[in-house]
């Protein structure tokens, strides 16, 4: 691990597994990223691969490279390879703000996550529209959880009942929490129309 990593030390999933081969890492580095590069400008460019464990985006070195870097990691070995052959193998084919995206496997091995086929790191929230909106439920998750929002879409059809889709750039550590933050919260329970439910994740 590095020194300058500023996460969680004890989360061994930040560690390299040193058992799998490298056609079992799911981890990624993507690097030649434009320095202000968002959440959203490189997920939004991922499609027909996965669903995505984590991605966070690094931009230390920026200021003295020229570009960032971001870490991705993809919840199975099977998503991780057909990301490689679509990507990787394929210089030029992941674009994002103009640049050419540079990949390659993260040299911290990281393996499949061993959860059911529905987790993801997005989220759909329905209920009345004065609980169920984006400033509430921005401020619900930010006393709760650390997290990047990728983007946040409105599915509501009607005025009684509101519904958003929060994705998050991590299943891990973030939609994954996010989901047992709403679920224990005693302010939702028994509200009319409140639900909470898993989405599919875009990028798979």
């Amino acid at each position: 691990m590095s020194g300058n990593y500023m996460g969680d030390p004890g989360n061994s999933r930040n560690y390299s597994d040193e058992t799998l081969k490298n056609n079992q890492n799911c981890c990624f580095w993507l690097y030649n990223l434009p320095p202000t590069v968002t959440v959203n400008d490189v997920l939004s460019n991922i499609r027909n691969c996965c669903r995505i464990a984590s991605f966070s985006i690094s931009k230390g070195e920026a200021k003295d490279l020229g570009h960032a870097g971001a870490k991705l990691v993809f919840i199975t070995e099977q998503g991780a390879a057909r990301f490689w052959n679509q990507y990787g193998l394929n210089p030029g084919s992941l674009i994002v703000g103009g640049r050419s995206v540079r990949i390659r496997r993260n040299r911290i091995r990281v393996a499949q996550l061993n959860v059911p086929i529905d987790r993801t790191r997005c989220i759909c929230v329905e209920g009345q529209p004065h609980v169920v909106n984006e400033t509430n439920m921005d401020q619900f998750f930010r006393s709760k959880l650390v997290f990047q929002m990728d983007e946040v879409l409105n599915h509501t059809r009607n005025d009684r009942v509101a519904c958003l889709e929060f994705r998050f750039s991590s299943f891990v550590g973030q939609a994954q929490m996010a989901m047992g933050a709403l679920l224990a919260e005693p302010q939702f329970r028994g509200l009319p129309y409140f639900r909470v439910r898993y989405m599919p994740d875009p990028c798979a």
